[in-house]
């Protein structure tokens, strides 16, 4: 009758220690039928790294011969031996669970009669991260999935929304005359006043001429907010696409605006409290190389006023996709 044996594993989860590159450091001690050490030996050892459950199919495996010491301990590292099949390299890690079957012949041979199978309780982190982070990437990139059921991953430019321009005013601009209802016959005045940039990806925004230039084909988030230093008098933003401003009742014209916080009037002016604040948010579709520039118009036609300079009149330009 074959005698059966046991084999203690130390501390698998503890000890099983990735190293680079592809080994797992692994300790046990090895005692025979009647619980003896065994010692200074040489003994054959066949390790399985099963996906899934202890019965689940082999990923890799491996032979190779370690000795103990005097205590029945034997060291050794898991990827170093003889491979059977499979790569430690192509194992993902953070994909499922995996288990160790360990495997072992105290003739110093094949013939496997100590068998013990435990269950990886910590994902082996170096090799996890060799696998899950490729070489590469460049600013603005991020990390995605090559399909729908691995974690190995590839660099890829985000897709999701991006602030491109955030800027606020540090000229001041004084407006000529106006009238206090917007959008009739009226000439809003180019706001190439938003110096203060903090966000200029591509620098897609000039400062200088005031234009701001679609990088590539989407919809774009434009908001834009005007403190006019009059408390009484607002000014009216407006978003002028393709810069072909030539008056609001004009069919080649393409601007957009305003709309404000605060109520307006019966005279299409703002109510008390919010008279010198004017805002636009507009969805602009815009192809690639499309432009667009700020105006701005006088609420008032006795008042002259100018836009703040103090951070309060700003805009920002987001691409939503």
């Amino acid at each position: 009758m074959k005698n059966i044996f046991t084999l203690f594993a130390i501390a698998i989860s503890a000890l099983f220690i990735a190293q680079t590159p592809n080994l797992l450091s692994y300790q046990a001690v090895v005692r025979n039928a009647a619980n003896q050490l065994v010692i200074n030996q040489n003994v054959g050892v066949k390790f399985s790294i099963l996906k899934s459950s202890a019965t689940g199919a082999v990923v890799y495996a491996e032979t190779q011969n370690s000795t103990t010491n005097s205590n029945g301990l034997f060291t050794t590292n898991i990827g170093s031996g003889t491979v059977i099949s499979g790569s430690m390299a192509s194992i993902n890690w953070a994909n499922d669970v995996y288990f160790i079957k360990s495997e072992i012949d105290l003739a110093g041979g094949s013939n496997y009669t100590i068998t013990g199978t435990q269950q990886l309780l910590s994902v082996p982190y170096a090799l996890n991260a060799k696998n899950g982070i490729p070489n590469g990437g460049t600013t603005k990139q991020v990390l995605a999935k090559v399909d729908g059921t691995d974690f190995n991953t590839q660099w890829v430019t985000a897709s999701g929304p991006v602030l491109l321009v955030r800027a606020s005013a540090n000229t001041a601009i004084t407006l000529p005359f106006g009238s206090n209802s917007p959008g009739l016959n009226q000439s809003p005045t180019l706001a190439n006043c938003f110096g203060n940039i903090t966000t200029n990806i591509g620098s897609v925004y000039n400062a200088t001429t005031g234009v701001f230039t679609a990088p590539s084909d989407g919809l774009y988030l434009v908001s834009i907010q005007v403190i006019s230093t009059t408390n009484s008098v607002s000014i009216w933003p407006y978003l002028d696409i393709n810069n072909d401003f030539v008056n609001n009742t004009s069919n080649t014209d393409a601007v957009l605006g305003p709309d404000f916080f605060g109520t307006i009037g019966s005279a299409g002016q703002l109510a008390p409290g919010t008279t010198n604040r004017g805002h636009l948010t507009a969805q602009v579709y815009l192809t690639a190389g499309q432009v667009f520039s700020i105006r701005f118009q006088n609420s008032n036609s006795a008042i002259q006023p100018a836009n703040t300079t103090n951070g309060t009149t700003n805009f920002s330009v987001t691409k939503l996709f």
